[in-house]
């Protein structure tokens, strides 16, 4: 399984089980990667039922989001 650490790649993941108190939204936790591949792999594994993927930026404004991120995830099952 990918270890988040540091980086400039950035992963929004949803916890829909868990809802924040003040806004009673999903609860979105954050890791960081030095790659977006490793970023990638890292929400590819987090595509679950209670935790989701939903956003991958990184440098210079780059983002991917949540149903690009499917459609990669899926690319890298084939």
């Amino acid at each position: 399984m990918t270890r988040a650490g540091q980086g400039q790649w950035k992963v929004s993941i949803r916890v829909s089980t868990s809802v924040d108190p003040k806004t009673s939204e999903p609860q979105v936790s954050y890791s960081y990667f030095e790659s977006r591949e490793e970023a990638l792999k890292f929400a590819c594994e987090r595509q679950l039922p209670h935790h989701k993927a939903i956003l991958i930026e990184g440098p210079r404004g780059v983002s991917m989001g949540e149903h690009e991120i499917e459609l990669q995830c899926r690319d890298i099952h084939r």
